[in-house]
């Protein structure tokens, strides 16, 4: 509970100065250490709204984030999202070119190491699905950088 308290504490200062995006240490970039999921892609450990910790396959070719639909169902059950969060649904186009109809979320925060952003936009992905970290994520920070070598990703704000 103090976790959320004072998220909410840190997303109500921030919607003040006007930033969606946040840094929990004086440190502005931050590396995040990466998961090869050996489907040739990367992986982030992330919480969603403080308290639902996932992994997230790194993915910015997509647009939007996307969540699990069983998280989701799960989140819901728990009362950490409610009826408000759900916004309608939206058409995608999936790198395998099929597209599809996907109900869409609003998300008080999604955190990957230290770093928050806020008011995050996702999708709820189909039953066994992966969870996708996309721009409405990525695109909140000023930058960052995935290094192969040493296997992290630096996220500056």
């Amino acid at each position: 509970m103090a976790k959320v308290l004072a998220a909410a504490i840190t997303a109500i200062t921030l919607a003040i100065s006007g930033s969606l995006a946040w840094d929990s240490q004086d440190n502005p970039s931050d590396e995040v250490p990466l998961l090869w999921t050996g489907a040739r892609s990367y992986a982030v450990q992330g919480m969603i709204n403080n308290v639902v910790p996932i992994k997230f396959t790194i993915d910015t070719g997509a647009d939007v984030v996307q969540i699990p639909y069983e998280t989701v169902m799960e989140m819901t059950r728990k009362h950490l999202i409610g009826r408000l969060a759900f916004k309608g649904s939206t058409t995608t186009n999936n790198a395998d070119g099929v597209d599809g109809k996907k109900q869409v979320i609003d998300l008080y925060s999604i955190s990957v190491g230290n770093h928050y952003a806020f008011n995050v936009q996702a999708v709820v992905g189909p039953p066994g699905s992966d969870a996708l970290l996309g721009q409405t994520f990525l695109q909140q920070f000023g930058s960052y950088t995935i290094d192969n070598r040493r296997g992290v990703i630096s996220i500056t704000a």
